[in-house]
């Protein structure tokens, strides 16, 4: 069996890492909005779900560059209403 050590590949790991900590931000960015929401009626916060599920969506689809590697944030970061868009 070959091995590639794609880790090793330092512009993949870069691209690994960048995909990765924009998820990771996306979700710090639902969860600050999902809180908001639920201190009362806001519609900015609602909004701001909206937009970060539909980036979630565009990150994860099959056909986007390194969706595995945002699928895999997502599953460690473990937030349910998030996973559900992967699923």
């Amino acid at each position: 069996m070959k091995r590639l050590k794609l880790n090793e590949h330092v512009p993949l790991a870069e691209a690994r890492r960048s995909v990765w900590q924009k998820v990771d931000a996306l979700v710090e960015d639902f969860l600050a909005a999902k809180a908001k929401c639920a201190a009362g009626k806001n519609p900015a916060a609602k909004a701001k779900l909206l937009e970060v599920r539909a980036k979630v969506r565009e990150l994860t689809h099959r056909s986007a560059e390194l969706s595995s590697v945002a699928r895999w944030c997502l599953q460690v970061r473990n937030e349910p209403q998030l996973l559900k868009l992967v699923a």
